[in-house]
């Protein structure tokens, strides 16, 4: 878990250990002497990209977490849960502006029932299915909700492409749709490492 994030987040992790007495673990962190904090307007003036509320649904607790801190970097407010009950107090209390949900949870739960839970409460509300199942019952279920499908492993550059094609392809009716800034659509320097 913690080789997953520290790789996700470009932090270098080393350890120490001497038997018998114990281990340190290292984080290597940049120095900065004052914090950057950018506004990423990818929507348009009414949803920004650094105000969008996202709900993540995945029963994994690391793969949570590592949702968590992606979506954070990037300025958005990410709401995690691990099941369709938990998924539906949330976003009674709030309303998500986009789901990002896994297809298999525990039990007979599944993001495509959260999603069509959900979607009783916020009709329309934008959703992005993450599935390591190819199975043609999975895509036709996907199909009959509307859903984009991103399959396993999911690397964040191909995460944040799908977020703004399905927030755009539901509120296609904002005059500023087009109204579009990808500050990520560049050249990779480095491999990514899929943290779905």
């Amino acid at each position: 878990i913690v080789k997953r994030l520290t790789n996700l987040l470009n932090i270098e992790l080393s350890m120490t250990s001497i038997l018998n007495e114990g281990s340190v673990f290292s984080l290597d962190l940049p120095v900065v002497l004052t914090a950057e904090t950018q506004q990423i307007s990818i929507f348009n003036d009414e949803q920004p990209w650094h105000k969008l509320s996202v709900l993540v649904i995945d029963d994994e607790i690391e793969i949570g977490i590592g949702m968590e801190m992606l979506l954070k970097s990037l300025g958005c407010k990410p709401m995690v849960c691990d099941s369709t009950a938990s998924a539906l107090a949330i976003a009674k209390q709030k309303t998500p502006d986009i789901v990002l949900a896994d297809f298999r949870l525990r039990g007979n739960d599944t993001g495509i029932l959260s999603i069509e839970k959900l979607r009783e409460i916020h009709p329309n509300l934008p959703a992005i299915l993450i599935t390591g199942d190819k199975n043609s019952d999975t895509l036709k279920q996907a199909n009959t909700e509307n859903l984009q499908v991103l399959y396993k492993p999911v690397m964040p550059s191909d995460l944040k492409q799908a977020i703004i094609q399905t927030y755009k392809h539901q509120n296609k009716n904002d005059k500023h749709h087009n109204e579009i800034d990808k500050p990520w659509n560049q050249t990779k320097s480095e491999p990514e490492e899929s943290f779905w």
